[in-house]
């Protein structure tokens, strides 16, 4: 979370919310670092504690796959994953796309690597994941990987879909929206801020349905309603997108 609000005296002597805005816009465009504490398992409960037992090596499945439709939190998962190996002592390397991964260190991948949007590498980027597959394997190092579907709906080479497969393969499933409200109103709640039911779904069906976005907006929202001392309401929350847009 950014440092507190400061709003300044403008000429006139009002005081004016424009550093206010600045600070809500930064805050809408960075939520927080994702975590494994900070993804709402809905019907990925039984995936959340795989990683869980992976990051604390108490698993005996070294290589996981994860696969869905883009927004579904398996970029989440992976980066979170990577942050908790990484937190825990291990040595991992972490590609977004093909670019880095084309970049890592061979040293570094045979102790742990993550890659994500496996389905977009070129042909030397799949081949070039294959042997990383297979020097993590022999390495007895961890492999992290995440793509838009199933190993064998993949449209790559076959040897790499083998290696893809080797250890677990989950669906990531998206939340619905009856979960990501209710993850949105224990979220208010734990701050103590009291959301009504129809700015959440204001929320939902009017910005960006990702949750660590949405979770950002209600809490510029909490600081604005404290700033404006005005009750969090449905026009409130219009009037910070507005603001924090650069619309009057």
């Amino acid at each position: 979370m950014l440092p507190g609000p400061r709003l300044v005296a403008s000429a006139g002597g009002h005081r004016a919310a424009v550093p206010l805005m600045r600070q809500l816009a930064l805050e809408l465009a960075a939520p927080p670092a994702p975590t494994l504490d900070n993804f709402v398992a809905g019907r990925n409960a039984e995936l959340l504690s795989v990683l869980r037992m992976l990051t604390r090596d108490s698993s005996g499945e070294r290589f996981v796959y994860l696969w869905g439709p883009a927004g579904c939190g398996k970029s989440h998962l992976l980066a979170a994953t990577v942050r908790a190996l990484e937190l825990a002592g291990r040595r991992i390397a972490f590609a977004v796309d093909e670019q880095t991964f084309r970049a890592i260190d061979a040293q570094t991948v045979s102790s742990g690597l993550a890659v994500d949007d496996v389905h977009l590498l070129s042909e030397a980027g799949q081949i070039a994941l294959f042997n990383h597959c297979n020097a993590v394997r022999e390495a007895g190092g961890v492999l992290i990987a995440a793509g838009d579907a199933a190993p064998a709906r993949l449209g790559l080479r076959a040897d790499l879909l083998t290696r893809l497969a080797w250890g677990l393969v989950y669906q990531v499933y998206p939340l619905s929206d009856e979960e990501k409200a209710a993850a949105l109103a224990q979220h208010a709640r734990s701050r103590g801020l009291s959301v009504p039911e129809e700015v959440i779904d204001y929320a939902l069906t009017r910005q960006r349905r990702d949750l660590p976005y949405l979770v950002a907006l209600l809490d510029a929202l909490d600081r604005y309603s404290l700033e404006t001392k005005r009750a969090v309401t449905v026009p409130l929350l219009r009037e910070l997108l507005a603001r924090a847009n650069g619309r009057p």
